[in-house]
C-alpha cells in the first residue's frame, strides 16, 4: 500500500510538471478570461463610467509637429498597471521618450486587458497593447527551456537561483509564486510550473525584440515579479534604459536591486548637505516620528490603518521573569521578501523556520507579533508556525510596544521593517536579518550572513545597543522621506492622492485631482526626467549633490539613443 502511494505521488508530480498539461491549463485560463471579458463587454452597467471621457493625455501640445512619424516597429514598453497615480507620470514619460525616439509607447500584457484596464490606459493616451504570444518556432524553444529548468530542479538546485543568460528569472518566478498566496514555493504545486511557463513565455517573446533592438526603453511599475521585474532584468542584460518613476521619486537603475543601493549612501548624503538644511530636516523628522510613536495613524505610511504605539494596556503578554525576552515581528508572507535585495533567506517562512529551530537552542523567552493589519491567511499560517515551535509564544496583535517594553522585552527581530527606525526611539535593540533601509547606520544591528545572524542571536545580551544616538535615527528618516523622496516632486501630492483614494485608486475624486493639475504634473515630470537623463544619474535626487557623490550610469548604456537624445540639454 505504501509503495502504491509513492508511485502515485510520483505520477502526480510528473503530471503537474508536464509541459503540455501546463500549457493546456494556462490556455484554459486564457479562455475563461476571454469569456469573462466578453460578458463584461456585453454588460450595460459600468461602476467606473466616470473614467470614460477623461483625458489625461496632455501631450499633443508639447510635441514638435515637425517630428518624423513614429516607427511602429520600435517600442517604449510599459507593463499593464492601471493605477492612475502611476500612469499619470509614466504614460507621459513613455510617450515623451517614444516621440523623441520615433517609437510607439506600448503596454505589454499576457492576455487582452479587461474593459476597465483598457479604459484607464486610454484615459492617459495609451492606445497600443502588445499581447505576449509565441510563434510556432518559438514553442520548440519554450519546451526546450522548460526541460532545462526541470533538469536543474531535479539536480536539487534552488529555483530562486535559476538564471538564463545571466538574467535572474528564477527570482522573479519564486516571488510571483509567493504572491499567489503561498508561504513558500513547493515543487509539488501546480502554480509553480504555471509561473515557470509564463516566465519562459515572456522571456522568449521579448528576447527577439531585445536582440533586434526594437525595444528602446522600458518604463515599469516594479522591478520584481514575472511581468515588470523580468522585463527590467532583461533590459539590464541588453543595455536598454529602465525607468522607475512615481509621485515621489525618479530612478534609472542599470542592474538588479540597484534601486535600493541608495540606502548604503544615506549617511554620506547627510554629510554633503548644508548644516542648516540638515538641522531643519532632523527637527522635522523628530517631530514626525514623535507623532508616530504617540499613536498617530498614517505618519509617513499612508497605507497604515492601525498603530502599535497606543498607550492602551491589555492583559500581560510575557512571563514575569528576568529572562532575556526576544520579539519577532512578522512580515507579509506573500509580499516580495527580496524587496531591497537578495534576503539571507529565500522567503519569510524559511526565516521564521530558522528562528523557530534556533529557539530550541537558547534559554531566551521567545515571542512573535504580527503587524496589526494582518490578513486571515497570514494569521492562520502563524498559528501553524507556533504549533510547530511551541517555545515561541504568540503576542496579541493589539499589544502596544510600550506595554511590551514595560514587560521587559529588549530585543526585536525583523528582516528589514520600519521597526528599525521606530523602536530604537523606545530603547529596543533591533536586529535586521538582511540588507535594509537602515544599513548605513549603527542604531540597528545588521546581519551580513546566516552564520553571522546566528552568532548575533546567540550572543544578544553582549550585543545590546546602549546609548543609541537618536539624532542619527532622525537623520535617516529625513534623508529617506525628504531628500531621497519628495512628496510633490512631480507636481502632485502622494499624501493627498492616498487620502482621496480611500483604498480605491480609481475613485472619481482621484481623476478630478489629476485633471486639475495635469499641466503642472507634465511640466515637472519632463523637468525631472530631462535632468536625470542628461546628467546620466541613477537617482534623480542626486542632482543636488556634488559630482563626487553622484552615482552615474555606465558608458555602455550612455551610448543608447535615449541618452544621446538628451545629451545637449546640460553641459
Amino acid at each position: 500500500m505504501t509503495l502504491f502511494r509513492v508511485q502515485d505521488s510520483k505520477a502526480l508530480l510528473s503530471l503537474k510538471r508536464n509541459f503540455l498539461v501546463v500549457v493546456l491549463r494556462e490556455s484554459l485560463s486564457d479562455l475563461v478570461a476571454f469569456v469573462r471579458r466578453f460578458t463584461e463587454s456585453m454588460s450595460l452597467s459600468d461602476e467606473n463610467s466616470h473614467i470614460k471621457g477623461v483625458n489625461l493625455d496632455g501631450f499633443s501640445h508639447l510635441v514638435n509637429k515637425g517630428k518624423q512619424r513614429q516607427n511602429t516597429q520600435k517600442f517604449v514598453l510599459l507593463d499593464q498597471f492601471p493605477i492612475p497615480q502611476w500612469l499619470v507620470i509614466n504614460s507621459f514619460v513613455a510617450k515623451k521618450i517614444a516621440y523623441d525616439l520615433s517609437a510607439v509607447p506600448t503596454v505589454f500584457t499576457f492576455r487582452a486587458p479587461s474593459r476597465l484596464s483598457r479604459n484607464i490606459h486610454l484615459a492617459f493616451g495609451l492606445t497600443e497593447f502588445l499581447i505576449i504570444r509565441l510563434r510556432l518556432a518559438t514553442w520548440v524553444r519554450a519546451k526546450s527551456e522548460y526541460k532545462k529548468i526541470l533538469r536543474y530542479l531535479n539536480g536539487h538546485s534552488k529555483l530562486i537561483d535559476y538564471k538564463i543568460d545571466g538574467i535572474p528569472i528564477g527570482l522573479d518566478i519564486y516571488e510571483s509564486v509567493l504572491r499567489l498566496g503561498r508561504v513558500t514555493v513547493s515543487l509539488w504545486d501546480w502554480q509553480t510550473y504555471r509561473v515557470i511557463y509564463l516566465a519562459l513565455k515572456q522571456y522568449l517573446f521579448f528576447e527577439t525584440l531585445f536582440t533586434s533592438k526594437r525595444i528602446l526603453a522600458v518604463v515599469v511599475s516594479h522591478d520584481n515579479y514575472v511581468g515588470p521585474g523580468l522585463l527590467a532584468h532583461m533590459a539590464f542584460r541588453y543595455k536598454v534604459p529602465v525607468i522607475l518613476a512615481n509621485t515621489i521619486s525618479f530612478s534609472m537603475p542599470i542592474a538588479p536591486f540597484q534601486l535600493y543601493d541608495k540606502f548604503k549612501y544615506f549617511s554620506n548624503y547627510a554629510s554633503k548637505i548644508g548644516e542648516e538644511e540638515l538641522l531643519t530636516g532632523i527637527n522635522w523628522a523628530k517631530s514626525e516620528l514623535q507623532k508616530r510613536i504617540e499613536g498617530e495613524i498614517g505618519v509617513g505610511m499612508g497605507y497604515q490603518v492601525k498603530s502599535a504605539f497606543t498607550q492602551e494596556q491589555i492583559q500581560r503578554q510575557t512571563a514575569e521573569t528576568n529572562a532575556i525576552k526576544i520579539l519577532i515581528l512578522t512580515h507579509d508572507y506573500f509580499d516580495n521578501p527580496h524587496g531591497y535585495g537578495r534576503m539571507l533567506f529565500d522567503d519569510f517562512s524559511l526565516w521564521l523556520k530558522f528562528l523557530g529551530e534556533l529557539s530550541e537552542e537558547t534559554n531566551y523567552e521567545w515571542y512573535i507579533k504580527p503587524h496589526r493589519d494582518y490578513s486571515d491567511l497570514e494569521f492562520k499560517e502563524l498559528g501553524n508556525f507556533i504549533k510547530r515551535f511551541p517555545k515561541i509564544i504568540l503576542i496579541d496583535p493589539e499589544t502596544s510596544y510600550y506595554q511590551l517594553k514595560e514587560e521587559g522585552v529588549e530585543f526585536v527581530l525583523t528582516c528589514y521593517g520600519s521597526a528599525g527606525h521606530e523602536l530604537p526611539l523606545l530603547g529596543f535593540t533591533v536586529v535586521n536579518s538582511s540588507y535594509n533601509p537602515h544599513f548605513a547606520y549603527e542604531f540597528n544591528i545588521h546581519a551580513k550572513s546566516i552564520l553571522d545572524y546566528r552568532h548575533i542571536i546567540l550572543n544578544l545580551p553582549a550585543l545590546k545597543l546602549h546609548d543609541i544616538d537618536l539624532k542619527k535615527v532622525y537623520e535617516y528618516y529625513f534623508i529617506q522621506k525628504k531628500f531621497a523622496e519628495k512628496d510633490s516632486l512631480m507636481g502632485v501630492s502622494q499624501e493627498k492622492l492616498l487620502r482621496l483614494s480611500h483604498e480605491d485608486p480609481c475613485r472619481e475624486e482621484v481623476f478630478e485631482y489629476l485633471v486639475e493639475n495635469i499641466e503642472l504634473i507634465h511640466s515637472e515630470v519632463e523637468r525631472v526626467m530631462r535632468e536625470c537623463i542628461s546628467l546620466k544619474l541613477v537617482y534623480s535626487y542626486e542632482s543636488a549633490l556634488p559630482l563626487s557623490s553622484q552615482l552615474k550610469i555606465n558608458s555602455d548604456l550612455s551610448s543608447s539613443h535615449l541618452y544621446k537624445q538628451y545629451a545637449s540639454d546640460y553641459p
